[in-house]
């Protein structure tokens, strides 16, 4: 089961899954909230790399055009939304920390737990051939989280802190796979060294003793 981290440009994947403007309102009101959507469709796949961030607003009606495209069949996606932390100053504390761990695990738990439910729902409008080779492999799930620079860009957070409480919350939370996007290799030097502090820390079972490692890291 397939479960995508929704990131800054959350306006972008209401443009590519429009039925999340229907939820708008009660996602104004879910604040600090961990919330799983299932079953959504992508009917737009959206090429960013032009018109990313910033360059949105300034984009022309060309440009906007051109980033568009129709996905038919549309895609069935599984989403994880969660708050960053944002526009804080100096160094993380413990309380910061912590909710960043927390959030990560939380969701990331709860994915592979209800990673049965989701199969189902997405089985429901599955065609007849695909329907029988899934429930062949219903016993099977392998949960995959595709993520990337969380809170990395405008909120401005560790770009070292949010990869290491990632890949220690699906480790902790047994995801099968994750999944890391990046635009190009500008944090390579970041991503090598957040692995080499995860490998470190994986095997830690006490939350109190990993997030004191982190503070004294980041």
């Amino acid at each position: 089961m397939t479960f995508k981290v929704s990131n800054a440009q959350d306006e972008l994947q209401v443009l590519e899954c429009v039925e999340l403007a229907a939820v708008r309102q009660y996602f104004t009101q879910a604040i600090n909230t961990v919330v799983l959507i299932s079953h959504t469709k992508r009917v737009i796949n959206l090429d960013t790399k032009e018109i990313y961030g910033n360059a949105f607003a300034h984009a022309t009606l060309e440009q906007l055009r051109s980033a568009f495209q129709s996905n038919y069949p549309s895609q069935v996606v599984n989403l994880i939304a969660i708050e960053a932390p944002s526009h804080g100053e100096g160094c993380y504390t413990d309380d910061q920390i912590s909710y960043i761990v927390a959030n990560c695990y939380a969701s990331f738990k709860a994915a592979q737990i209800l990673a049965p439910k989701t199969h189902a729902m997405n089985l429901h409008t599955s065609r007849s051939s695909d329907r029988n080779l899934s429930y062949k492999d219903a016993n099977h799930f392998h949960t995959i989280i595709h993520t990337g620079w969380w809170g990395c860009g405008a909120y401005g957070n560790n770009r070292q802190m949010m990869i290491i409480t990632q890949m220690l919350a699906a480790h902790w939370a047994q995801i099968n796979k994750i999944i890391f996007h990046t635009q190009n290799n500008e944090h390579a030097n970041d991503i090598a060294r957040a692995k080499e502090i995860f490998e470190n820390l994986k095997s830690q079972q006490q939350a109190k003793a990993v997030i004191d490692a982190i503070h004294k890291i980041i």
